[in-house]
């Protein structure tokens, strides 16, 4: 990492806004094939969406498994394939986001992950 924190921000940021809007968008999700542009098939929408739970966790710096979801996660993650699970494996031992954040004691930067917890593990998340 090369410790860019307006570049991280801005990354953050966005991360943030699609994860605010994601509710909304998984809803829409309709597997009929006569639903028009909210249709996505089965075997496409299982495929796309096991490893995004996992690379979040390990952006965030997840530790504990311990909840039915996190469990049924770590379990997901074993059956990934291998350059995805290299891939988690990298963002959770070499960019250790939430560590560069708080060492860096930028309020803006602590808010906006603050943020992005919300948003992916809160009440809408």
């Amino acid at each position: 990492m090369n410790r860019n924190v307006e570049g991280l921000l801005r990354e953050m940021v966005r991360l943030k806004e699609i994860l605010e809007r994601m509710p909304n968008a998984l809803h829409s999700i309709n597997p009929n094939p006569n639903s028009g542009e909210n249709y996505v098939s089965a075997h496409r929408w299982v495929r796309r969406a096991n490893s995004r739970p996992s690379v979040l966790d390990a952006f965030l710096g997840r530790k504990k498994y311990d909840s039915f979801l996190g469990a049924e996660g770590l379990h997901l993650r074993a059956w990934l394939p291998s350059n995805l699970r290299t891939f988690i494996a990298a963002i959770e031992y070499h960019y250790r986001i939430p560590e560069f954040v708080k060492q860096s004691g930028d309020p803006t930067l602590m808010g906006v992950l603050d943020g992005i917890v919300e948003a992916y593990t809160g009440e809408r998340g």
